[in-house]
């Protein structure tokens, strides 16, 4: 069963920012993705790991989370 998740990134006054690079760093792997106009990024678990899993997150290269436990349907936020 995959897990998928989500980050959105929003300005100081909450609306979603455009374009933000999300960078999630796992154990052994790591994705990177740019939010979407709603400021979401949708990521799903890499197919070589199992269960629920730690990373540390970066918005726009800043570290915004460290170790953070991730699971499925899990939705994150961050302002920057």
């Amino acid at each position: 069963m995959a897990i998928t998740f989500g980050i959105r990134v929003v300005n100081e006054a909450g609306e979603g920012v455009r374009g933000a690079k999300v960078f999630v760093s796992y154990q052994l792997a790591h994705q990177e993705k740019y939010s979407g106009a709603d400021g979401r990024a949708h990521f799903e678990r890499p197919a070589t790991m199992h269960g629920g899993v730690r990373a540390d997150i970066f918005v726009n290269g800043e570290k915004v989370s460290k170790q953070e436990w991730i699971q499925d349907g899990d939705t994150f936020s961050f302002t920057v």
